[in-house]
């Protein structure tokens, strides 16, 4: 036999946990970066110039670009690095890296 809740409890709001003020201007600051590093490497893959108009294209503010543009585009580099012959990257962990 098949019973029915004859009430239905109320839904309760989620507690909120954590600082939000800065946790959440940290998250952003990270996410912009993030983005903008993205952003630079698409640019740069498709080889065309990466300068703060094309990142104004993309939606980057000018206090954005300012701010966050020299680290992206240091974080673009490291990420834009390929090793073809195997070896793994120095300071890698793995056999052969500057830290073993």
């Amino acid at each position: 036999m098949i019973r029915f809740r004859e009430t239905i409890r109320e839904a309760r709001a989620p507690a909120i946990i954590g600082r939000p003020c800065q946790d959440n201007a940290n998250r952003n600051r990270q996410s912009v970066r993030a983005r903008m590093t993205d952003v630079m490497l698409e640019i740069g893959f498709a080889g065309q110039p990466c300068d703060p108009d094309m990142l104004r294209l993309h939606n980057f503010s000018d206090a954005e670009i300012e701010t966050h543009g020299p680290a992206a585009a240091a974080d673009a580099r490291k990420r834009a690095i390929r090793r073809v012959d195997g070896a793994p990257a120095s300071g890698s962990p793995l056999k052969g890296g500057a830290a073993s």
